[in-house]
C-alpha cells in the first residue's frame, strides 16, 4: 500500500468519527418542535412555547392598537388646531404691522398667559395697559416707520444746515 492511499485511509476514518460525534450530538440534543404539553420532568415543546408568546403578543397587540389609534385621534386634532391658530397669530401680526384693527396685547394674570378657552389654546387678548392700569395708545408698526422715516429726514436736513455752517465758519475763518 502507498502511502497515499494510507493518508485516505486515515482521512476517511477521521471524517467517520467526526460525523458519528455530530450525529450523535443531534441526536441527544434535538429540539423537540411538538405541542406536547410540559410535565414536572419535561419542558414542553418548541411550538407550545411559541404559541404561548403569539398568544402574549396578540394580547400586547390590542392595547397598543387602541393606544395609537387614541393618540392618532389626539394628533389629528392637535394639528387641526395649530394650523388654526397660524391663522390667528397672522391676523394678528398684520394688525400690528399695517393696522386693520385695534393694537391689542395679550393678558397676563400672576405671570401666566391667560388661555380662556383650552380647546383653541389661543391667548386672551386685551387693550393694553401700563403696571398701574393706565390705558397705553399703541400705533402699528406702518405708523411707527412712518414716523421713523420723518425724524430720520428731519436729523438730515438739520445735519446739512450744520455742515453749511461748519462751512461757511471755516470761509470766514480762513479770509
Amino acid at each position: 500500500m502507498t502511502l497515499f492511499g494510507k493518508v485516505l485511509v486515515m482521512l476517511n476514518l477521521g471524517l467517520s468519527v467526526a460525523m458519528a460525534a455530530w450525529a450523535m450530538g443531534v441526536y441527544t440534543q434535538r429540539i423537540d418542535w411538538s405541542t406536547t404539553k410540559g410535565s414536572a420532568d419535561k419542558s414542553p415543546g418548541e411550538l407550545v412555547k411559541r404559541q404561548d408568546r403569539l398568544r402574549e403578543l396578540a394580547d400586547t397587540h390590542g392595547f397598543a392598537t387602541l393606544r395609537w389609534r387614541d393618540a392618532v385621534t389626539r394628533i389629528t386634532a392637535a394639528e387641526k388646531r395649530r394650523a388654526d391658530a397660524q391663522l390667528w397669530y397672522a391676523a394678528e401680526l398684520k394688525k400690528l404691522d399695517v393696522g386693520m384693527g385695534p393694537v391689542k396685547a395679550v393678558v397676563y394674570k400672576n405671570g401666566q398667559i391667560v388661555v380662556p378657552d383650552e380647546a383653541t389654546g389661543l391667548p386672551q387678548m386685551a387693550d393694553p395697559a401700563d403696571p398701574a392700569g393706565q390705558p397705553i395708545v399703541l400705533s402699528t408698526n406702518e405708523v411707527y416707520r412712518s414716523d421713523w422715516k420723518t425724524t430720520e429726514d428731519a436729523t438730515a436736513a438739520e445735519l446739512k444746515k450744520i455742515d453749511k455752517l461748519v462751512e461757511e465758519e471755516k470761509r470766514l475763518t480762513n479770509e
